[in-house]
Protein backbone atom coordinates (compact mmCIF):
# COMPACT_ATOMS: atom_id res chain seq x y z
CA UNK A 1 0.00 0.00 0.00
CA UNK A 2 2.71 2.31 1.15
CA UNK A 3 4.40 1.65 -2.64
CA UNK A 4 1.12 2.47 -4.14
CA UNK A 5 1.10 5.93 -2.13
CA UNK A 6 4.49 6.56 -3.04
CA UNK A 7 4.02 5.42 -6.98
CA UNK A 8 0.83 8.00 -6.90
CA UNK A 9 2.36 10.66 -5.68
CA UNK A 10 5.22 10.66 -7.97
CA UNK A 11 3.27 11.01 -10.72
CA UNK A 12 1.09 13.83 -9.06
CA UNK A 13 4.63 15.58 -9.09
CA UNK A 14 5.52 14.80 -12.38
CA UNK A 15 2.13 15.74 -13.82
CA UNK A 16 2.46 19.19 -11.38
CA UNK A 17 6.23 19.95 -12.94
CA UNK A 18 4.63 19.47 -16.84
CA UNK A 19 1.94 21.73 -16.03
CA UNK A 20 4.33 24.27 -14.37
CA UNK A 21 6.46 24.08 -17.29
CA UNK A 22 3.81 23.87 -19.97
CA UNK A 23 1.74 27.56 -18.10
CA UNK A 24 5.43 28.82 -17.28
CA UNK A 25 5.88 30.95 -20.62
CA UNK A 26 2.44 32.13 -20.98
CA UNK A 27 2.57 32.80 -17.36
CA UNK A 28 5.57 35.19 -17.38
CA UNK A 29 4.71 36.78 -20.76
CA UNK A 30 0.91 37.79 -19.31
CA UNK A 31 3.05 39.20 -15.89
CA UNK A 32 5.51 41.07 -18.43
CA UNK A 33 2.22 42.31 -19.71
CA UNK A 34 0.81 43.61 -17.18
CA UNK A 35 4.03 45.02 -16.14
CA UNK A 36 3.86 46.79 -19.50
CA UNK A 37 0.84 48.30 -19.30
CA UNK A 38 1.21 49.33 -15.69
CA UNK A 39 4.89 51.23 -16.81
CA UNK A 40 3.05 53.38 -19.77
CA UNK A 41 -0.43 54.32 -17.49
CA UNK A 42 2.16 56.18 -15.42
CA UNK A 43 4.44 57.66 -17.94
CA UNK A 44 0.97 58.36 -19.64
CA UNK A 45 -0.24 59.78 -16.44
CA UNK A 46 3.27 61.83 -15.53
CA UNK A 47 2.95 63.68 -18.76
CA UNK A 48 -0.69 64.93 -18.48
CA UNK A 49 -0.39 68.74 -17.74
CA UNK A 50 -2.74 70.35 -15.78
CA UNK A 51 -5.40 73.08 -17.09
CA UNK A 52 -3.82 77.00 -17.62
CA UNK A 53 -5.65 79.82 -18.16
CA UNK A 54 -4.74 83.75 -19.14
CA UNK A 55 -3.19 85.27 -15.99
CA UNK A 56 -2.68 89.29 -15.63
CA UNK A 57 0.00 90.91 -17.97
CA UNK A 58 0.99 93.27 -15.31
CA UNK A 59 2.49 92.32 -12.36
CA UNK A 60 0.16 94.89 -10.75
CA UNK A 61 -2.83 93.20 -10.94
CA UNK A 62 -1.83 90.93 -8.34
CA UNK A 63 -1.70 93.06 -5.59
CA UNK A 64 1.83 91.35 -4.28
CA UNK A 65 4.94 93.29 -3.43
CA UNK A 66 7.53 93.45 -6.35
CA UNK A 67 11.00 92.04 -6.03
CA UNK A 68 13.37 95.42 -5.74
CA UNK A 69 16.24 93.51 -7.26
CA UNK A 70 14.65 93.22 -10.33
CA UNK A 71 12.53 90.54 -11.62
CA UNK A 72 9.78 88.95 -9.66
CA UNK A 73 9.26 85.47 -9.53
CA UNK A 74 6.03 83.69 -8.00
CA UNK A 75 4.40 80.27 -7.96
CA UNK A 76 1.52 79.10 -6.65
CA UNK A 77 1.51 75.45 -5.34
CA UNK A 78 -1.45 72.87 -3.59
CA UNK A 79 -0.15 72.14 0.40
CA UNK A 80 -0.93 68.54 -0.55
CA UNK A 81 0.30 68.09 -3.76
CA UNK A 82 2.96 65.16 -4.10
CA UNK A 83 3.54 66.30 -7.81
CA UNK A 84 4.75 70.08 -6.71
CA UNK A 85 7.64 68.65 -4.20
CA UNK A 86 9.96 68.50 -7.80
CA UNK A 87 8.69 72.06 -8.65
CA UNK A 88 9.92 73.55 -5.32
CA UNK A 89 13.22 71.58 -6.00
CA UNK A 90 13.61 72.99 -9.04
CA UNK A 91 12.56 76.62 -7.45
CA UNK A 92 16.25 75.80 -5.23
CA UNK A 93 18.33 75.18 -8.25
CA UNK A 94 16.90 78.39 -9.72
CA UNK A 95 17.33 81.08 -6.74
CA UNK A 96 20.89 79.33 -6.92
CA UNK A 97 21.53 80.44 -9.97
CA UNK A 98 20.03 83.25 -9.67
CA UNK A 99 20.27 84.44 -6.26
CA UNK A 100 18.79 88.35 -7.54
CA UNK A 101 15.22 86.55 -8.07
CA UNK A 102 14.86 85.99 -4.28
CA UNK A 103 13.02 86.47 -2.54
CA UNK A 104 10.66 83.85 -4.78
CA UNK A 105 7.15 84.12 -3.04
CA UNK A 106 5.68 80.69 -3.24
CA UNK A 107 1.50 81.23 -2.55
CA UNK A 108 -0.07 78.34 -1.27
CA UNK A 109 -3.24 77.90 -2.12
CA UNK A 110 -5.91 76.81 0.37
CA UNK A 111 -10.03 76.86 1.47
CA UNK A 112 -8.54 78.00 4.90
CA UNK A 113 -5.55 78.22 6.67
CA UNK A 114 -6.75 77.01 9.94
CA UNK A 115 -6.05 72.98 9.84
CA UNK A 116 -2.66 71.79 10.20
CA UNK A 117 -3.81 69.28 7.80
CA UNK A 118 -2.99 72.26 5.28
CA UNK A 119 -0.62 74.49 7.03
CA UNK A 120 1.65 71.77 8.41
CA UNK A 121 1.85 69.20 5.48
CA UNK A 122 5.20 68.26 4.18
CA UNK A 123 5.01 70.43 0.98
CA UNK A 124 4.89 73.14 3.54
CA UNK A 125 7.67 72.22 5.50
CA UNK A 126 9.74 72.09 2.12
CA UNK A 127 9.38 75.21 1.23
CA UNK A 128 9.70 76.99 4.69
CA UNK A 129 13.41 75.36 4.85
CA UNK A 130 14.26 76.94 0.97
CA UNK A 131 16.87 79.56 1.04
CA UNK A 132 15.52 82.29 -1.38
CA UNK A 133 12.18 81.65 -0.63
CA UNK A 134 9.04 83.65 0.95
CA UNK A 135 5.77 81.39 1.77
CA UNK A 136 2.77 83.08 1.56
CA UNK A 137 -0.82 81.56 1.74
CA UNK A 138 -4.12 82.27 -0.56
CA UNK A 139 -6.61 81.53 2.52
CA UNK A 140 -9.89 81.01 0.61
CA UNK A 141 -8.19 81.11 -2.93
CA UNK A 142 -9.50 84.48 -4.03
CA UNK A 143 -6.13 85.45 -5.53
CA UNK A 144 -5.82 82.10 -7.29
CA UNK A 145 -9.30 82.71 -8.53
CA UNK A 146 -8.80 86.03 -9.19
CA UNK A 147 -5.75 85.58 -11.20
CA UNK A 148 -7.06 82.55 -13.13
CA UNK A 149 -4.44 79.83 -11.83
CA UNK A 150 -5.77 76.48 -11.65
CA UNK A 151 -2.54 74.06 -10.98
CA UNK A 152 0.05 73.60 -8.63
CA UNK A 153 3.32 74.22 -9.37
CA UNK A 154 2.25 77.31 -12.24
CA UNK A 155 5.11 79.79 -11.98
CA UNK A 156 4.72 83.85 -13.27
CA UNK A 157 7.89 85.59 -14.04
CA UNK A 158 7.81 89.65 -14.46
CA UNK A 159 10.27 91.83 -15.16
CA UNK A 160 10.99 94.73 -13.30
CA UNK A 161 8.64 96.96 -14.97
CA UNK A 162 5.89 94.81 -13.77
CA UNK A 163 5.34 92.98 -17.87
CA UNK A 164 5.14 89.05 -17.67
CA UNK A 165 7.56 87.47 -19.72
CA UNK A 166 6.84 84.00 -18.10
CA UNK A 167 3.84 81.96 -17.38
CA UNK A 168 4.19 78.04 -16.88
CA UNK A 169 6.07 75.45 -14.90
CA UNK A 170 9.31 74.80 -13.82
CA UNK A 171 9.32 71.07 -14.77
CA UNK A 172 9.03 68.71 -17.76
CA UNK A 173 6.98 66.12 -16.04
CA UNK A 174 4.85 65.10 -12.98
CA UNK A 175 6.94 64.85 -10.01
CA UNK A 176 10.04 64.58 -11.89
CA UNK A 177 13.07 67.36 -11.24
CA UNK A 178 15.18 67.90 -13.72
CA UNK A 179 15.95 70.83 -16.27
CA UNK A 180 12.94 71.86 -18.46
CA UNK A 181 11.72 74.25 -20.94
CA UNK A 182 10.64 76.29 -18.23
CA UNK A 183 13.62 76.57 -16.24
CA UNK A 184 15.13 77.84 -19.25
CA UNK A 185 12.63 80.16 -19.89
CA UNK A 186 12.59 81.22 -16.26
CA UNK A 187 17.19 81.86 -15.85
CA UNK A 188 16.62 83.78 -19.92
CA UNK A 189 13.89 86.35 -18.57
CA UNK A 190 16.32 87.09 -15.74
CA UNK A 191 19.25 87.94 -17.95
CA UNK A 192 16.83 89.91 -20.11
CA UNK A 193 17.17 87.61 -22.65
CA UNK A 194 13.31 87.00 -23.77
CA UNK A 195 11.14 87.98 -26.05
CA UNK A 196 7.19 87.43 -26.55
CA UNK A 197 5.71 86.01 -23.37
CA UNK A 198 6.70 82.63 -22.98
CA UNK A 199 4.92 79.55 -21.87
CA UNK A 200 5.26 76.34 -21.18
CA UNK A 201 3.38 72.99 -19.27
CA UNK A 202 2.27 73.03 -15.67
CA UNK A 203 2.36 69.49 -13.86
CA UNK A 204 0.43 69.50 -11.40
CA UNK A 205 -2.57 69.17 -8.93
CA UNK A 206 -5.71 71.21 -9.97
CA UNK A 207 -6.39 74.42 -7.35
CA UNK A 208 -9.93 74.49 -8.08
CA UNK A 209 -12.42 73.42 -5.41
CA UNK A 210 -9.53 71.61 -3.16
CA UNK A 211 -11.20 69.19 -0.75
CA UNK A 212 -11.08 70.46 2.92
CA UNK A 213 -9.38 67.72 3.90
CA UNK A 214 -7.60 65.12 1.58
CA UNK A 215 -5.41 62.40 2.26
CA UNK A 216 -2.56 63.64 1.72
CA UNK A 217 -0.07 62.08 -1.53
CA UNK A 218 3.37 59.77 -0.76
Amino acid sequence: MSELTSATRSALLARLRHALTKFRWPVMLAWLLIIGVGFIALVHFKAIAGSTAVVPANFSATGLAPNPHGCTLVMFAHPRCSCTRSSLAELAVIVARAPDLAPIQVIFSAPAIDDEAWTNSDLVRQANRMIGVQVKWDAGQHLTNQLGVRTSGHALLYDATGQLIYSGGVTSLRGHAGWSSGHTAILAGNRGQHGPLISAPVFGCSLRCAPTAPAESQ
